[in-house]
């Protein structure tokens, strides 16, 4: 708890605010240390300031003082007319609620034991699916000139998004959208509200060579819905041979996304990305899966760290030799596990051995720490999951 007092020293008090992201049409708020006597002295009833303000508006305020005999009790505010408010500010007065102001001495001071309030609408929350189109959009031979890019298949009720403020709400699957002038790496989607239906996307692009010849291409990207944000603890999401984009929701998921270049994203909870055998690629041409959210900590399976299970994938591993199946690095921001499921770094890391690259998007390490080391911690917090 921490004491709300009024400075005479500043001539100001202290504040507790308390700020909502969403509007409320009622708050309770419990105190205590607000003395009818202070100091023992008859008409120094402290009391306490509170302030309601919408966007920043102030739209109510009041005070209050402690039951008769005791120093705690509870005040209830709202907005006269049913209004709203998103901030409450609790302040301590500067004099006493019965005879005149005391300029010396300590004033009323107090503490906020407890705040219970009701809001008008809960925050909805919102499961957004990375898109990840970079494959389609690499000219393969450097000679092609990218001309358009398009995307189709978008359910109605759906989102589209990228990280420069572009959006787009669909209205039919139908629909074509260009993406002329979009950011392409910051793709995501959401699925319709309520809908735990899959559903593919396409994206279609065209280029034009030098010698004037054109062409097109098109890809299918498979969107596996985690039903959204009511995702059972314990769901198991699977993907299929191609490039699929899974994401979870608010429990403790499964995700494993089988063959093809995958984006996983375990959203709340403790999830565990799951590789089996022969869902990466083949040595020298490796698949690259990207898990989004991926947390470090002590995984226990009740928190929000999650793991990587790769016993399956690798073969005949174990703590000892390890370091024959993986290697480690950090680049831009991100933690890049290179694999090789049958443990051809023995003479240290070989991009010909790789067979799967796996990107943890925006976790680091110490960099201090060498790949041995960060293998280590990750099996140590139980976070890396290998045959032992």
């Amino acid at each position: 708890m921490t004491q709300i007092g009024y400075s005479y020293e500043h001539d100001t008090s202290e504040q507790l605010v308390f700020k909502f992201d969403y509007a409320l049409t009622s708050a309770t708020a419990t105190f205590s240390n607000l003395y009818e006597k202070d100091n023992g002295v008859a008409g120094r009833s402290e009391q306490g300031i509170y302030e309601l303000y919408s966007n920043g508006v102030l739209v109510a305020s009041g005070t209050f003082v402690a039951a008769a005999n005791k120093n705690t009790g509870s005040v209830t505010m709202s907005v006269s007319g049913g209004g709203t408010f998103d901030t409450v500010v609790f302040k301590a007065q500067s004099g006493y609620a019965q005879g005149p102001g005391v300029e010396t001495g300590d004033g009323s001071d107090y503490f906020i034991t407890g705040l219970t309030y009701v809001g008008t609408t809960q925050p909805v929350l919102e499961t957004r699916y990375p898109i990840d189109i970079s494959v389609l959009a690499q000219d393969q031979d450097n000679s092609e000139a990218l001309s358009s890019l398009s995307m189709s298949g978008i359910p109605a009720g759906s989102v589209l998004r990228d990280g420069s403020g572009n959006e787009y709400s669909s209205s039919s699957a139908d629909a074509v959208l260009s993406l002329a002038g979009w950011d392409t790496s910051t793709l995501t989607v959401t699925s319709p509200s309520g809908s735990s239906t899959d559903f593919a996307l396409q994206v279609s692009a065209s280029s034009v060579e030098p010698n004037g010849d054109t062409a097109l291409s098109v890809k299918s990207f498979t969107i596996i819905v985690g039903t959204a944000d009511t995702v059972a603890p314990g769901s198991e999401l699977v993907g299929a041979a191609g490039d699929d984009l899974l994401s979870g929701g608010s429990g403790n998921d499964s995700l494993q996304g089988g063959g093809g270049n995958d984006s996983l994203l375990g959203d709340l909870g403790a999830d565990t990305f799951v590789w089996k055998l022969n869902d990466g690629g083949t040595a020298g041409n490796p698949a690259v899966d990207t898990v989004g959210d991926f947390t470090v900590g002590i995984y226990d399976g009740t928190g929000n760290a999650d793991r990587l299970d790769l016993a399956d994938l690798l073969k005949d591993e174990s703590s000892t030799t390890i370091d024959n199946f993986l290697s480690v690095e950090q680049v831009s921001g991100n933690t890049v596990l290179h694999v090789s499921s049958s443990g051809g770094f023995a003479g240290g890391y070989s991009a010909g051995a790789e067979d799967q690259t796996i990107v943890l998007e925006n976790v680091t390490f110490d960099s201090a720490l060498s790949s041995h080391d960060i293998i280590n911690q990750l099996i140590t917090n139980n976070q890396l999951l290998i045959d032992k």
